[in-house]
């Protein structure tokens, strides 16, 4: 394996994370009328990323739960070393947390909640801006080919988001 590829996961992974719980800004947005539109539920993320758990129809993945435990690691222990029976408290933490999502996200497409394609490029862009240097001035032709690999993620995370507002 070469010395790129990994830092090319944590870069894909770092996007993934920040695609799957949305910051407190984003979601005070005022919802907007939309027009109605249901996304395909997101498959595999990333290729070969086991599943850690089913919610539904929709399939939770390591790299998911990954980077749930690690937003939850800061909050807990800040730089300190985790002890390895808090880690697995941690992890069951994480799942918890990706499963309630999930379940929000899957009552959103029930719902029918629009989300439209300038919301999810306007969310794509930020999300590639908060992720580092080289991706804060991709070309278009790059930006699209990206948003096409991260488009159901996105999609799930701007519904769940409305769908989270409605409460």
């Amino acid at each position: 394996m070469s010395r790129e590829r990994p830092v090319f996961r944590r870069a894909i992974a770092a996007i993934v994370a920040s695609l799957l719980v949305p910051t407190a800004a984003q979601t005070q947005q005022p919802p907007q009328p939309q027009p109605a539109a249901q996304p395909p539920v997101p498959q595999d993320p990333v290729p070969q990323d086991p599943v850690v758990a089913v919610v539904g129809k929709l399939e939770l993945h390591e790299t998911e739960l990954l980077a749930e435990l690690n937003r939850q690691i800061p909050l807990v222990y800040y730089h300190q070393k985790v002890p390895q029976d808090q880690v697995d408290k941690l992890r069951r933490k994480a799942l918890d947390k990706l499963i309630e999502k999930s379940l929000v996200f899957q009552d959103a497409l029930a719902r029918n909640i629009p989300v439209d394609e300038q919301e999810i490029r306007a969310t794509f862009k930020k999300t590639l801006e908060a992720s580092g240097e080289e991706y804060q001035k991709v070309s278009a032709e790059k930006f699209d080919k990206l948003l096409a690999q991260f488009r159901p993620l996105v999609e799930r995370r701007l519904l769940i988001d409305k769908n989270e507002e409605r409460f």
